[in-house]
């Protein structure tokens, strides 16, 4: 009970939840997943099968086939509850229960029952389930009893029912396209999930370091679902800007940011999301941390999994700003000298030179009175030399 309370809901989420459960499986996930599935085949319709299995084996005499389906419908019991075991450990101990039933039904059946069928389907999910090399392996296996099937056949061995009606000859042509269908089915099989392995190593290895790359990048990184606004990812750079951690980002709403209004963030945002169109802006303002920045802001519409979200880079831009302010104060001080420099090369006597001085430097100085004042060497003294008022 415990075993199908946990294989229900997560079977369910696969259903409800397709895409988000393929992306929390790898290679190894989707080859549990199909064990699970196998494994409740058998344990469903073999129960199913069981009680009236059971019932006509002893009815007919056939202690020992009744006897046969009970061990192996306990041993898959077993194996199902057993999930301590390694994944390989639980693959093969499932595969020799099928080739086992394969043998029984067969020696007991022949052709008239589905013993072949049950040998046939262990090589392709030996190579599905393991490996294409365990598929070759188990392929192996079946050509073994075919080839032991096939000399008891032809010494006339008469203690299994089932081989009873095939001849030499025709039972040469059975084990020859049996091995031939299943190595078509097996090899694309194994071939399939061998590529599968390699495409996924590689994803792992792409997303691995496009992780290192955010979580390392200078530019703050900041990721939010479109319909919650809830931040689905935060960078330590993003963090360190707006004075907060990454799990204090992790848990905001971009909606319910109170600063993000003020700042306009929040309407490009909106924008972005509604168009589809990047956006970029300058913004200063107090971030809800109590931190004073002023910010480059990129915004960035992209799709997840089939759901829009919101991408929003950032640099501080505070010391660029400064620096920029410094330089155009140091601009208009080089302006200023220069207007002032013009009119006074413009002056050709004293009397003309500071009229021209105090008008020039009035209009630097954006005022609109003031005087210029003369040291006196033989006085020792300074006086108004010119004024305007």
């Amino acid at each position: 009970m415990q075993l199908l309370g946990n294989w229900i809901p997560t079977r369910m989420r696969a259903i409800s939840h397709p895409a988000e459960f393929i992306r929390s499986l790898g290679v190894q996930g989707w080859r549990e997943l199909i064990y699970d599935y196998i494994m409740w085949g058998i344990l469903v319709l073999g129960f199913i099968a069981l009680v009236p299995s059971v019932w006509l084996s002893f009815s007919s005499g056939e202690y020992g086939l009744g006897l046969f389906n009970l061990i192996v419908y306990s041993a898959a019991l077993i194996l199902a509850r057993n999930r301590g075991w390694t994944f390989s450990l639980r693959v093969l101990i499932l595969l020799t229960l099928i080739v086992s039933i394969g043998l029984v039904v067969f020696s007991v059946t022949g052709a008239q029952g589905a013993g072949l069928y049950w040998l046939f389907a262990v090589p392709p999910l030996a190579a599905l389930l393991l490996g294409i090399m365990q598929g070759f392996g188990f392929m192996g296996l079946n050509a073994f009893i075919l080839v032991g099937i096939g000399y008891l056949i032809t010494t006339g061995f008469a203690e299994f029912p089932g081989m009873a009606s095939f001849s030499a000859t025709g039972w040469m042509v059975i084990a020859v396209n049996f091995m031939v269908t299943n190595m078509v089915v097996t090899v694309p099989l194994g071939r399939l999930m061998g590529g599968l392995v390699t495409s996924a190593g590689v994803v792992q290895e792409t997303a691995a370091m496009n992780e290192i790359i955010v979580t390392s990048s200078p530019t703050g990184i900041l990721a939010y679902e479109a319909e919650s606004g809830q931040c689905i990812l935060a960078n330590q750079a993003a963090a360190d800007m707006v004075g907060a951690t990454r799990e204090l980002l992790l848990a905001q709403n971009f909606r319910e940011i109170a600063s993000w209004d003020p700042s306009g963030l929040l309407t490009y945002a909106e924008a972005t999301l509604l168009t589809g169109r990047r956006s970029q802006l300058d913004t200063r303002f107090m971030t809800t941390f109590g931190k004073s920045v002023y910010l480059h802001c990129e915004m960035a519409r992209f799709e997840r999994g089939g759901q829009a979200h919101l991408l929003l880079s950032m640099s501080d831009i505070s010391e660029i700003n400064q620096a920029k302010e410094d330089l155009e104060a140091h601009v208009a001080d080089l302006e200023a000298i220069s207007a002032v420099s013009a009119a006074l090369r413009d002056a050709d006597s004293l009397n003309r030179m500071l009229p021209a001085l105090l008008d020039s430097a009035l209009k630097v100085l954006d005022v609109e009175t003031g005087s210029v004042w003369l040291y006196d060497k033989a006085t020792d003294m300074v006086q108004v030399a010119y004024a305007k008022s």
